[in-house]
């Protein structure tokens, strides 16, 4: 099955960047930790950021193991954002 924001309970926000939130959420289904970054698609395309967007899901999905990056874990789209999860670092930005 598809992973959708409703397989989360989102706790808090953990900041906000220029295209969107980064929250912190658990998973339903197992209580682990992620931080999920969720990207506004209106305004993405409204900005002509829609590529940029990609790019970096693609450098994040692609980094093999670096203690300072998170690596992505999955992402996943509704109607109106883009998600893309995260570990979840107690200490990090």
């Amino acid at each position: 099955s598809k992973t959708t924001i409703t397989d989360f309970n989102i706790h808090r926000l953990l900041g906000e960047g220029a295209y969107g939130k980064v929250l912190y959420a658990q998973s339903k289904k197992t209580l682990k930790e992620y931080a999920i970054k969720s990207i506004d698609k209106f305004f993405l395309s409204k900005l002509n950021k829609i590529h940029e967007a990609f790019i970096e899901r693609e450098m994040l999905s692609s980094i093999l193991s670096h203690p300072n990056i998170p690596k992505l874990i999955t992402s996943f789209q509704s109607k109106d954002k883009l998600y893309y999860v995260l570990p979840y670092f107690k200490s990090g930005s």
